[in-house]
């Protein structure tokens, strides 16, 4: 993450597509009224989409006086979404439409608290207490984020929980997808011999 020079900063960390369904124009707005009380804190927009919508925010961001808070990384490699994940503030994702971002889980398996909306359909961060689930609205998210970053105790609380839904939840769920599938093929290769030996048993 040297090269985006964010080493050792504070940053609010989004990674996902540059699209319209993210809601990044929302939380622009957001993060205008943030850095009046967290002057030192960045916002990294991790991802890449079309040109024309890229340009857009691009100027959104120099109208709101932004373009040396705001940082665009383009497409971004594996390791350095795990490294911008174990360094950033706090992860958000303010969409309009987006059920089950998997951008989400990572940044919970890295114990990273999220913001998220309503639509991206992760009632467990609300139930584990590992981030905050929000409405499309720019005071909600702006106290929000504010309310965990000036909170050390809170973020360590809510980064604990995060871990803690990952282990008891998600890879639950993935291990019940694993077996699910190994149950399938049994099934299947059961179906199979039973055909040919039936097939053995008419021939005879």
């Amino acid at each position: 993450i040297n090269e985006y020079n964010i080493s050792n900063k504070k940053f609010l960390l989004f990674i996902g597509r540059i699209n319209e369904k993210k809601g990044i124009e929302l939380l622009l707005e957001s993060f205008v009224k943030i850095t009046e009380n967290q002057k030192e804190l960045l916002l990294v927009l991790a991802g890449s989409g079309t040109k024309e919508y890229v340009k857009k925010i691009k100027e959104l961001t120099k109208k709101m006086r932004l373009e040396k808070k705001v940082i665009f990384t383009g497409l971004i490699t594996e390791n350095e979404k795990l490294d911008m994940l174990e360094s950033a503030s706090l992860f958000v994702l303010t969409s309009h439409s987006d059920v089950h971002p998997i951008a989400v889980q990572d940044a919970l398996t890295m114990s990273l608290p999220v913001i998220i909306t309503e639509d991206c359909d992760y009632p467990e961060v609300k139930d584990y207490d590992a981030g905050l689930i929000i409405d499309e609205d720019e005071e909600q998210i702006t106290n929000a984020i504010l309310s965990i970053i000036e909170d050390k105790e809170r973020f360590k609380k809510m980064s604990n929980n995060a871990r803690r839904l990952v282990l008891e939840k998600f890879q639950l769920k993935v291990q019940i997808k694993k077996y699910e599938e190994m149950y399938r093929d049994v099934i299947k290769r059961h179906n199979q011999i039973q055909i040919k030996n039936n097939r053995n048993h008419d021939t005879k």
